[in-house]
């Protein structure tokens, strides 16, 4: 079965971007593009929220990203998407589909299908609605040496706690850090 893995940025202070979804904060070099390069070949298909999708696309498809980064615009551009919104009416990314809904037997028939993994990249919104509904199997933070102070929480619509066990953890010489999680075995925790 396919993973959902819910991959961000996040500031010291706990925030995915600033106040006004400004996100000129991260943390970048060639260590950790290298990195995200290698992890994207595990992944072919990303679910967006509508702010998410606007952002990316109004990026990525431009000459500026491929001149940044040509492996990683490569890789945004030519990846399945799957945008879920309410309010748009059409998409004019590449690859990109749209649905209205967030519907978890959908996502499950996703998850059951052949391919490789699924990755959310910022889009918090459905990245807390998946947590809810307990489909995300893998959350990478990587945590950026900066704070905030104000801004906008990944999990602000979490209701319920929902444990995780660290599975690996790794740091860059910019001083970011990776952290990644599973879904708590809670069968660990029983005597």
């Amino acid at each position: 079965m396919r993973k959902i893995i819910v991959c961000n940025w996040v500031s010291l202070d706990g925030f995915f971007s600033g106040p006004k979804g400004e996100t000129d904060w991260f943390y970048w070099n060639e260590e950790l593009e290298a990195h995200q390069h290698n992890f994207f070949k595990e992944i072919d298909t990303m679910p967006f929220g509508r702010i998410t999708y606007e952002i990316m696309s109004s990026y990525w498809p431009t000459p500026a990203a491929s001149q940044e980064s040509p492996l990683i615009t490569n890789f945004m551009n030519q990846t399945k998407k799957i945008v879920f919104s309410k309010s748009l009416k059409k998409v004019q990314w590449d690859n990109t589909d749209l649905t209205a809904d967030l519907i978890s037997s959908n996502i499950l028939t996703l998850k059951e299908s052949a391919g490789k993994n699924i990755l959310i990249l910022g889009s918090g919104s459905i990245a807390s609605q998946l947590l809810t509904l307990e489909l995300v199997d893998e959350l990478q933070l990587l945590v950026n040496p900066i704070i905030l102070g104000q801004g906008k929480s990944m999990f602000q619509s979490m209701q319920k706690r929902t444990p995780m066990d660290l599975i690996e953890s790794k740091t860059f010489g910019n001083g970011l850090m990776l952290s990644k999680y599973a879904k708590q075995n809670t069968n660990k925790y029983k005597l």
